[in-house]
């Protein structure tokens, strides 16, 4: 019954949008319970993202900073992956807004915490992750493997050079990685690359 409540609370409150994010900011992403405060940053983050169009960039610039405080400083590591999930649905809004840097800063966080800082930087596809991405690879990439992948590819051919930087590392699961990341990204510029590996 307060699964289907809560559902219910949320449903409404995405469905109205603009109205409701300024009560969430100042009434639930504060809330004593950790619950109350990670479903607050998933239905902003639902609200604002920018790839659903709900609402315009200007409505959902007011949500960045009450995010990134709660990556920053929420004690429960699963709010903190709430917050960083849903920064990472806000694309542009989060790259004029001082978004990235921030998430660079916590790719060396817990694992839970890391894989979605590492997701949301793939969803914003700004450039100045790659290499942090790619240094999180071959050097802190416990827990958020698949995620490095799937975020380097999201960067496209802009990330090949970084990437070749790495095809002859000595640990077998960066370069499985790379590579993978590599032919995911395609194009004339991976051939090379790919080429080099076969060998």
């Amino acid at each position: 019954e307060y699964m289907r409540a809560r559902a219910t609370a949320e449903a409404a409150l995405i469905a109205m949008k603009v109205p409701a994010i300024q009560p969430i900011i100042d009434n639930l992403l504060t809330f004593e319970s950790p619950d109350v405060r990670g479903n607050a940053c998933r239905v902003l983050g639902v609200i604002c993202d920018q790839a659903a169009a709900l609402v315009p960039p200007a409505a959902a610039v007011p949500v960045v900073q009450p995010l990134i405080d709660r990556l920053n400083n929420d004690p429960q590591w699963a709010v903190q992956r709430r917050a960083a999930t849903a920064l990472g649905l806000l694309r542009d809004v989060a790259i004029y807004n001082g978004v990235v840097p921030v998430l660079i800063s916590h790719l060396g966080d817990r694992p839970e915490v890391k894989a979605a800082v590492v997701e949301a930087l793939g969803r914003i596809g700004d450039l100045r992750a790659v290499g942090p991405l790619v240094n999180t690879l071959v050097t802190n990439r416990r827990g958020a493997t698949t995620e490095l992948r799937i975020a380097l590819t999201a960067m496209g051919e802009s990330a090949i050079p970084a990437l070749s930087g790495v095809l002859g590392n000595p640990e077998g699961e960066v370069r499985l990685i790379a590579t993978q990341a590599v032919a995911e990204i395609g194009g004339p510029n991976a051939v090379v690359p790919l080429g080099g590996m076969l060998k």
